[in-house]
Parts: C-alpha cells; sequence; structure tokens
C-alpha cells in the first residue's frame, strides 16, 4: 500500500511507516474528497482518509489505545462490512451515553436503528455511497436516541483495511451537535422576524398616512351633513373600517417593536386579552382568524423589556407565561377605553397663535392644515424641511409652534427641520407626527420627552397636542422631564 504511504501535503514521503503490529492513516490532504475531513465536513489537513492496520481483529483489547477509546467522551463505534449488513462490533462507552442504549441492544445490528421519521434520506444515501465507494465521509444527520429523542448527528465515517488491502472496518466518531444547531435555527428565526418586522412597520407606515387622509376627510364629510343621518349611516361605517385597519396597523407596528411605548405601572389583569398560540405572525390555528394575536404580544413584551414563555402540550392546549419588570411604584393608571365617538373641540382660546405645518404627503398636509384652520388657527405650509425654512425665514418670529412629519424624503426629515428651526426661532414650540416611531429611535434624540403625535390622529387628539405644545415650556409635555430613548 505505497500509495497510502504518502503524507500528500509536501509530496515528501510519509514518516508514518508503521512497525509491525501497529497501525496508520491516511493523511486527509494526500486524497482529499468534497465530503470528508473535519467532524462537519471541512477539509482538515490532519483528518485520516483511510486507516490500515497491520494486525487485523478487535480480540486484543488490553493496549493503551483501546483503553484510550473507552475512556474518550467522543462516541465511536465501528463495523464489519464483511459480515451481513455490516453491523456494529463496537461501540464505546461515549456512544452509548449519547444515545442511550446498552451495548447489548446493538451489537450486531446495523447503524440505521438511530433513524427516525425526520431523518433526511439524501444524507442516508450520501453515507451508503461513501461506504459502497469505501471512503470517508462527514455529514451532520437528524438521528434518534433510545427514548425517541431526536439529536443532531455530527458523524464521521473511514475505512479501516488490512495490509492486504482488503476492506475490515468502518470506523466511525460522532458528537451531538444539536446546541449548535439550536442556535443556529434561533438566528434564522430572529433574522426572519426582523425582516418580516421591517417589512410591516414599513406598510403600517405609509398605509397610516393613507389612513390619516381617509379618516380626517371622512369626518370633514360628516361636519357637513349633521341633518343627514341616511347620508351618515354609510359614514359612519367607512369610518369604523377605517378605525379597525388603524387598529392593524398598530398591531404591525406592535409585533415590529417600531411603536411609540411610554412606560407606566398597570394592573395586569385589566388590560390582558385573549391571544392566539404562535407568535408566528399571520399563523392562527382558528379559521377566519388574521393570525396577529400573538405576534402582537411577542413585540409588545420585547419592547416592554418583558420575556415571553410558551409551553404547548399535544392535546392538552398551550400555556403562555408574558414576564414584566415589576414596578416599584404600586400606583398604577387605570386604562381608558377607546372613544370612537370623537367630540370636534370648541375653537381653541390659544387661536391666535400661528402654526407652520410640514408634510411630504399633500393629502395629509391639506388635511392639518384644515382642521388647524377649523381650530382658529393661523396656518402656513410646507411641502419639505426646506421649503419650511424658508417660510420661517420671511415669517420672521411671526410662527409659534412647527407641527412637522417625521419622516420626508430628501436631506432634511422632520427632527433635522426641528433643530435648525429652533436656531431660527429660539422660542419656537415643536410637534412632530409620524406613522412609525422608530424614525425617532433610529436618529438616537429624546423622544419620551419629545411631543410627537401618531398617525392617524383625530382631529381632538391634533387639538390637544397643539394646545399642550403651546402652553409647554420648549414644546415639551408639562411632565416630560428629561427621558432620553432606550
Amino acid at each position: 500500500m505505497a500509495d497510502k504511504e504518502q503524507s500528500g501535503v509536501s509530496g515528501q514521503p510519509s514518516s508514518d511507516v508503521p512497525p509491525a503490529g501497529s497501525s496508520h492513516g491516511v493523511r486527509a490532504a494526500g486524497r482529499h474528497e468534497v465530503a470528508s475531513g473535519g467532524p462537519v465536513g471541512g477539509p482538515g489537513l490532519s483528518s485520516w482518509q483511510e486507516a490500515t492496520v497491520a494486525r487485523p481483529g478487535l480480540e486484543d483489547r488490553g493496549g493503551v489505545f483501546f483503553a484510550a477509546i473507552e475512556m474518550t467522551r467522543m462516541p465511536m463505534v465501528m463495523t464489519d462490512p464483511r459480515l451481513p449488513d455490516n453491523p456494529v462490533v463496537f461501540a464505546n462507552g461515549a456512544f452509548l451515553d449519547l444515545t442511550g442504549y446498552a451495548r447489548e441492544d446493538i451489537l450486531g445490528r446495523n447503524c440505521r436503528f438511530l433513524q427516525g421519521a425526520l431523518t433526511s434520506q439524501d444524507t442516508v444515501s450520501q453515507i451508503r455511497t461513501a461506504l459502497a465507494e469505501r471512503r470517508p465521509i462527514a455529514v451532520e444527520i437528524l438521528n434518534y436516541k433510545r427514548d425517541g429523542t431526536p439529536f443532531w448527528n455530527a458523524l464521521f465515517i473511514g475505512p479501516v483495511v488490512g495490509p492486504d488491502g482488503e476492506l475490515l472496518h468502518f470506523f466511525a466518531s460522532q458528537f451531538d451537535a444539536t446546541p449548535r444547531h439550536d442556535v443556529e435555527d434561533a438566528l434564522r428565526q430572529a433574522q426572519k422576524m426582523e425582516a418580516i418586522a421591517q417589512l410591516a412597520a414599513g406598510l403600517a407606515h405609509d398605509f397610516n398616512n393613507t389612513l390619516q387622509v381617509v379618516l380626517g376627510n371622512l369626518k370633514r364629510a360628516e361636519t357637513r351633513l349633521p341633518n343627514e343621518p341616511e347620508a351618515l349611516k354609510p359614514l359612519e361605517r367607512a369610518r369604523q373600517a377605517a378605525r379597525h385597519a388603524a387598529t392593524l396597523t398598530q398591531q404591525l407596528l406592535t409585533f415590529a417593536r417600531r411603536t411609540r411605548l411610554e412606560a407606566r405601572p398597570v394592573i395586569l389583569n385589566t388590560v390582558l386579552s385573549e391571544i392566539a398560540r404562535s407568535t408566528e405572525p399571520f399563523f392562527s390555528t382558528k379559521t377566519g382568524k388574521r393570525g396577529l394575536g400573538l405576534a402582537t404580544v411577542h413585540g409588545f413584551v420585547r419592547q416592554s423589556r418583558g420575556r415571553l414563555d410558551i409551553a404547548s402540550m399535544p392535546g392538552r392546549g398551550a400555556r403562555v407565561r408574558m414576564l414584566f419588570p415589576l414596578a416599584l411604584d404600586h400606583t398604577a393608571d387605570t386604562p381608558q377605553p377607546f372613544n370612537d365617538n370623537e367630540v370636534l373641540p370648541d375653537r381653541s382660546p390659544d387661536g391666535t397663535a400661528t402654526i407652520l405645518a410640514v408634510d411630504d404627503d399633500v393629502g395629509v398636509l391639506e388635511l392639518a392644515v384644515h382642521q388647524l384652520t377649523i381650530l382658529g388657527y393661523r396656518v402656513l405650509s410646507a411641502k419639505s424641511g426646506e421649503d419650511a425654512l424658508e417660510v420661517l425665514g420671511r415669517a420672521g418670529g411671526q410662527v409659534d409652534l412647527l407641527f412637522t412629519d417625521i419622516s420626508m424624503p430628501g436631506g432634511m426629515n422632520g427632527l433635522v427641520l426641528a433643530e435648525q428651526a429652533r436656531v431660527l426661532c429660539p422660542g419656537l414650540r415643536i410637534l412632530l407626527a409620524t406613522g412609525y416611531s422608530d424614525d425617532l429611535v433610529a436618529q438616537q434624540r429624546p423622544t419620551q420627552g419629545a411631543n410627537v403625535l401618531s398617525k392617524p390622529y383625530s382631529q381632538t387628539d391634533l387639538a390637544g397636542r397643539v394646545r399642550t405644545a403651546l402652553t409647554s415650556r420648549d414644546g415639551r409635555r408639562p411632565d416630560a422631564g428629561s427621558a432620553q430613548a432606550p
């Protein structure tokens, strides 16, 4: 077997020529195969392609090498391809520990007893082909322990031949790669959820602008038909449908962890609602459900710096636990019910104020100008941050409040505009609007203390926030403090 005594890396004769009664191997670099080498398929220049023994047989087990194989924590087995069905003829203690089998349960059996329902038959076929061709192979295969527990087996198999080249055994070493697979699966799941979250947040942001125009103009139509109940009915149905759509977009933003949350203590029993059985978005076991329930809960819990634990047992249902940080202050806010029957506010006592409204969406901007005018304010408008600075430059100190969208195309978004506007007009109040509040976090600017109005907003919401901004120092809520964005 002179061809097996070449080291292969440098082409020089190997120094591994065996004395009588010993064994030696052929390094991977001497005859490398794509699927051979390291324990998980890498090349591995020092891994053996094939082992040659000078004295066949497994009867002499009193030597130090057998003792080492028995003591190692690396599971190892040997099979005998000269016998029918290539049965196991040796297994060390580590293999028994890994699989849960007793030695008498596996000796004389083919290794296929480790296979199960989800074992890849393609991988099994690769192993059979390698054995038939007497070449080594390294794969990862889903195997099953004696109790039925699946585990990922990082398996290496190599041939063992006699001095005359006869195939005597196949040697296999393996280790449990399940922990690494679990980490990789968790990473893939996190990446998938993040990709879905980004898509959901982008859709929700654009959709909220559309809903702002729809809901605002429905309200305008209702105010022009106060004494036409038959005409108001379809408008009310349309408004309810738009409100429902707004709720869905808010759920998408919550799932995506892009909604703006303000931490406050609550009594959990008063705010918990029914949830579904999976955190996968759009997955549901119930017919006709949209499958956003627990996906929304998952986003909310993570953004609240909590943890979501789910335990499910077939035939017995699921248990979902939400763990939240405990509030040091035991006073809790009582959740306020959503009032869908909004009442148009009275004209503001601050009606003499001048407001500059800025939004790149023409429909949203037109609606904002209309709503602020109805409230009695003098209103200027601009379609971009650059235009807004020009308006401020011409108006001098006559503008009391800048009401701007955050996300605007071009080089100047609402946050940059607010900073530059305050340089021009140091006493200028600021009110920000957004369809998705991750804009604030991405800019690493103070957000919790700022006046931010989430779209779609009603005229009542707008009136309250404008009044607060005009009457508080620096355009911040009186109770805001100096909290920073997480």
